[in-house]
């Protein structure tokens, strides 16, 4: 069994793999966005972390490739509900 493409077509993106990546803003997760947008294989690029998804995602946006780039909010919402949730309603 191996991989295929999937048509996804996002935003007029080719057709392609839909990636996520958790832990954008830090050390590991930067170069390893950049290596995702510059791979012809993929056309939806979503970026998730606690901090900073925003900035990564408008310095990896600029690289010209059809992948279309989304930062993700919903990880660090998440994060925060249950870290701070648990204090507050228990």
């Amino acid at each position: 069994m191996g991989l295929e493409r999937v048509n996804c077509r996002a935003k007029g993106a080719s057709s392609g793999f839909k990636v996520a990546i958790l832990g954008a803003a830090g050390g590991i997760g930067q170069p390893l966005a950049m290596l995702m947008k510059m791979n012809p294989l993929v056309s939806l690029l979503h970026l998730y972390d606690v901090v900073n998804a925003p900035g990564v995602t408008a310095d990896i946006s600029h690289m010209d490739t059809s992948a279309v780039v989304i930062p993700s909010f919903f990880f660090s919402f998440l994060f925060y509900f249950y870290f701070w949730g648990s204090i507050f309603f228990s």
